[in-house]
């Protein structure tokens, strides 16, 4: 998700980003066009991870902590 998102003429938009493993910030300008295929692109890994995060909900909480252990 943009950290900002600010309109900045007739067609561009001005995005500030952050990222999430190393938190660097990037400021970028893009086009009302590339701005819409980027929300769309964010929306779609959202959906992916909701998807994701309901799948382990509904596992049993002992087969959630046997992996969280075998991870670490």
């Amino acid at each position: 998700m943009p950290v900002s998102l600010d309109t900045v003429g007739d067609d561009s938009h001005r995005l500030l980003l952050r990222c999430g493993h190393c938190e660097t910030y990037c400021e970028i300008v893009v086009s009302a066009r590339q701005l819409s295929a980027y929300m769309a692109e964010l929306q779609h890994s959202l959906d992916d991870l909701a998807v994701s995060l309901r799948e382990i909900e509904r596992e049993p909480l002992h087969t959630r902590g046997d992996a969280f252990l075998a991870g670490g």
